[in-house]
């Protein structure tokens, strides 16, 4: 996968890879999950966020932020 991203940015010099992920609430398990995924993004060099909101947040709050 790595070596994917590298080629893509080669041949597209302004190809920038992301991955965002959205948590609402902080279940253990979903917390798990997302450390995984970070650590993934990290090791084949695309940007990762994390955004964590309460699990009181309102869709329409998620949107505007």
């Amino acid at each position: 996968m790595a070596d994917d991203v590298t080629k893509m940015v080669k041949i597209m010099s302004d190809f920038r890879p992301g991955l965002a992920i959205v948590q609402v609430g902080g279940r253990e398990d979903s917390n798990v999950y997302i450390r995984m995924k970070l650590k993934a993004a990290e090791e084949i060099g695309i940007s990762a966020t994390h955004h964590k909101f309460p699990r009181t947040i309102t869709e329409a709050e998620v949107k505007c932020s």
